[in-house]
């Protein structure tokens, strides 16, 4: 006689991802429909005709390096709804990433920076994953460098934290690209840089939430970094992002997410007190300070996977 297997009903984990997924389909669904997207527009038309030929804080300029032009190049091609979809499911994609399913869908309908964020199409999201994903591979502050520009002071934790090796890829790896797009492309090369000079002169836009100019900011982002290579906060970093951002608006404050995919156990004893490493902490709390945070079980705590 066959024997036959006794189905399981799902984990209390298994659910809360399922329902976490169901509300983030059903949130990117709705921004599709409904959101204004701005920024998305002014990506998906920066080639309609001169890349630089909108002046800063208009509406659809395009104010990243001419290496993330090219990369948006063949956005052009696509119908704008088709584009749309891809963005908004990998801006989803990053966020559950970051943060886990259940609790991406909560951010996702609750946290305004985070709604915003999919609202305008802006890439908050993929700067937060890049800022985690530096902390390891610090290639990636060059997509900060080459697009936001001034969050990758957050590259200065290296040198707080003495990894030469990494301080030196950060910078190598940015500047190659730099000289290399000026040889390639001299032309847009120096337009950028001349968007960047008249942005150091425009007003406060008003939308800004913080409309202290960035050149008074970066001095108090570098110290951060500093101190948290020093104390190795890894967790800190995002914090000199966000101040260092040109203009800090309120989808800025998403950045603030690779605090969470950052976190440690030795981290958190600095706000909870030294118990919180301890073997009395919880076992989803009790990690390696060299270690990736430990799997969490509802899905609610940094994912495994972060770098280390």
């Amino acid at each position: 006689m066959l024997a036959v297997r006794r189905l399981k009903p799902p984990g209390g984990a298994t659910v809360a991802r399922l329902a976490g997924l169901l509300v983030l389909l059903a949130v990117g669904y709705q921004q599709w429909l409904t959101a204004d997207r701005g920024d998305l527009h002014g990506f998906h038309m920066a080639w309609s005709g001169g890349l630089y030929d909108i002046p800063w804080h208009f509406s659809g300029a395009f104010v990243y390096s001419p290496w993330a032009g090219v990369a948006i190049w063949p956005l052009s091609f696509l119908p704008f709804p088709l584009l749309n979809a891809l963005w908004l499911a990998a801006q989803l994609a990053a966020l559950a990433w970051l943060v886990g399913l259940p609790l991406a869908a909560v951010l996702a309908v609750f946290f305004q920076p985070v709604v915003r964020d999919l609202e305008s199409g802006n890439i908050h999201l993929f700067l937060t994953v890049a800022v985690v994903l530096a902390v390891r591979h610090p290639q990636a502050w060059a997509f900060v460098a080459l697009t936001k520009v001034t969050p990758a002071v957050g590259a200065a934790y290296h040198l707080g934290a003495r990894e030469w090796r990494h301080a030196v890829v950060a910078a190598g790896v940015t500047i190659a690209l730099v000289i290399l797009g000026f040889v390639l492309m001299p032309d847009l090369w120096l337009e950028w840089m001349d968007l960047l000079t008249d942005s150091t002169d425009a007003p406060p836009h008003p939308a800004d939430r913080l409309t202290i100019p960035v050149l008074y900011r970066l001095p108090v982002a570098l110290g951060i970094a500093l101190l948290a290579g020093w104390r190795s906060w890894r967790w800190a970093v995002p914090f000199a992002a966000v101040l260092a951002m040109p203009s800090v608006w309120l989808s800025s404050i998403t950045i603030l997410l690779a605090s969470w995919r950052l976190l440690r156990a030795g981290d958190l004893s600095v706000v909870l007190g030294p118990a919180a490493a301890t073997s009395d902490a919880p076992a989803e709390v009790r990690r390696g300070d060299d270690g990736p945070p430990a799997p969490a079980s509802d899905g609610l705590r940094p994912p495994a996977s972060g770098p280390g």
